[in-house]
C-alpha cells in the first residue's frame, strides 16, 4: 500500500505511541533502504464483483436508454504529492 509521510506519521501515533516529524520519518526509510516511486491512484471505490453485476445486467439494455454521469473530480493531495516509498 502507498502512504504519505503524514499518514505514515499519523499511523505511526496513533497506532505505536510515536511522535515522529516527517524529516526523521524520510531519513528512516532511505537507512531502511526503501527507494521513492511514482504513485497513482486507484479508483477509491472499485468493487470489481458489484462492477461485473452491473455490466451482466446493463448487458441486455438498449444503448439508447442508457445515461451516463460523470463523478470524476479533482484529487488536490494527489496533484501536490506525487512521489512515495516503496
Amino acid at each position: 500500500p502507498d502512504l504519505y509521510l503524514n499518514e505514515l506519521q499519523e499511523q505511526l501515533a496513533q497506532q505505536h505511541i510515536v511522535v515522529a516529524s516527517t524529516s526523521t520519518i524520510w531519513d528512516a526509510l532511505g537507512e531502511l533502504g526503501l527507494t521513492r516511486k511514482k504513485l497513482s491512484k486507484a479508483a477509491a471505490e472499485h468493487n470489481y464483483e458489484q462492477c461485473s453485476r452491473f455490466k451482466f445486467l446493463i448487458g441486455s439494455e438498449s444503448p439508447e436508454h442508457l445515461v451516463f454521469i460523470d463523478e470524476s473530480h479533482i484529487d488536490v493531495q494527489t496533484s501536490y504529492q506525487l512521489n512515495g516509498w516503496a
